[in-house]
């Protein structure tokens, strides 16, 4: 009833952005097939400035993300990047790894149709796939891998950063080594830090292109940055690379920097 009343109380919000849908992820018998199109930044810009107005404002959050809202509004801003659902159950099934009593991952679930909160300990913490075949029920293609990190540990002043003794860059490494056409991460960090810790991300993709793999051939890698601080006086950064197995990662279009609330 509480989270009623706060919807009922939200005004709506004119100017969000619309949303459209991303050609690239289809119903199984496309799936495999070359993407005529590789989604923009300011289309994944949209996704979470959408997915970050409705958080924010449906839960009566602050105007800033902690630490337990990253999850949360990655499950909406990659539901916002999948086709519409349509009256039919959908055939993409995503399952995100969580606690089953945090309320916010809830919420977020319950606006998703095709969501499922995983109580256990999960490779990745975002997991969107599609049966091959038969609905539920194995082979499944994974359409888009994710990781929310709300603790980035990582400054200009860490000393010689590694998968082995830091843990955002060893969640990184296990999102780049899990097979997927489509890999998300979504990291909280001091804004004046997000050009340095993009810097030491880009290494680490051009360290591992040659182990990360596709079921397609090639994979994109989303980098979405946001701040700790409040959000419609911080700026985000949203960056993608290709990867083509056996290839160096090739940079998709100039890192986009915006303010998450205008």
């Amino acid at each position: 009833k509480l989270h009623d009343q706060r919807i009922r109380e939200c005004p709506p919000n004119a100017n969000a952005p619309q949303v459209d849908s991303l050609q690239y992820l289809n119903p199984a018998q496309q799936y495999l097939n070359r993407r005529a199109q590789v989604p923009t930044l300011q289309q994944v810009q949209n996704a979470f400035t959408h997915a970050i107005t409705a958080y924010e404002c449906d839960t009566a959050h602050a105007d800033a993300i902690g630490q337990g809202d990253l999850l949360p509004i990655t499950v909406l801003a990659i539901d916002q990047l999948l086709p519409p659902p349509g009256n039919d159950p959908p055939v993409e099934k995503m399952y995100a790894c969580g606690l089953t009593q945090n309320q916010d991952l809830i919420w977020a679930a319950n606006q998703v149709q095709r969501a499922t909160i995983v109580p256990q300990e999960c490779v990745v913490d975002i997991n969107v796939q599609q049966p091959v075949a038969a609905p539920s029920a194995d082979p499944y293609r994974p359409l888009i891998t994710a990781e929310s990190e709300a603790d980035v540990d990582l400054t200009p002043q860490t000393q010689n950063p590694t998968t082995d003794n830091n843990d955002f860059l060893w969640d990184v490494y296990k999102l780049l080594l899990l097979p997927s056409p489509v890999r998300l991460l979504t990291s909280r960090s001091p804004h004046y830090a997000h050009a340095h810790v993009a810097g030491v991300l880009a290494d680490l993709i051009a360290a591992y292109s040659d182990q990360i793999f596709s079921p397609t051939g090639s994979s994109e890698i989303w980098i979405v940055q946001l701040p700790t601080a409040t959000l419609s006086n911080s700026t985000g950064r949203i960056t993608a690379w290709q990867v083509t197995h056996g290839q160096p990662a090739v940079l998709l279009q100039a890192p986009l920097v915006w303010t998450p609330l205008p």
